[in-house]
């Protein structure tokens, strides 16, 4: 039968068990566009801000109305 008090966590029920669940993963990464080393705030941030503040990322923002799915 259902007990709720044995319900597991996600913590522990290996959705997020030793990778630091909930923690962004903060490192230098290289930049897609550059190839240069930069302070990356998480694995989803691949584009340095340089070439973020380019007139290339912009006009692709523009081009997709900023909705853009990586």
């Amino acid at each position: 039968m259902y007990d709720p008090k044995e319900r597991p966590t996600r913590a522990g029920d290996g959705l997020g068990a030793g990778r630091g669940a909930g923690k962004p993963a903060r490192k230098s990464r290289r930049c897609l566009s550059c190839a240069q080393w930069f302070d990356s705030a998480g694995v989803e941030e691949r584009v340095c801000l340089l070439c973020k503040a380019g007139e290339d990322w912009a006009d692709a923002m523009a081009a997709c109305h900023g909705h853009i799915a990586w």
